[in-house]
């Protein structure tokens, strides 16, 4: 029996679960400041922050697919050659 060496997948998943981990908000610059500029200063913080998220999230939902497609070929969502 064929069993398909997957080694690749493995290794792009851990780095993308490890990129997903390694994200943090820091909101630390704006503690000092309240009301309106401190929203105005935890804005754009938080937009960086959600589409750096958004980014890494994608990536290990990509790399998670290509290896249930490298473990099992015919498993939905992949091309079968």
């Amino acid at each position: 029996m064929y069993v398909p060496d997957c080694r690749d997948q493995e290794t792009a998943l851990a780095k993308a679960r490890k990129e997903v981990a390694g994200i943090r908000l820091d909101l630390g610059p704006c503690r000092a400041l309240t009301g309106a500029n401190r929203t105005k200063c935890e804005r754009p913080i938080r937009e960086v922050y959600n589409q750096a998220m958004h980014a890494a999230r994608d990536w290990e939902k990509v790399a998670k697919q290509a290896l249930t497609c490298c473990q099992r070929p015919t498993a939905a969502g992949c091309n079968i050659r």
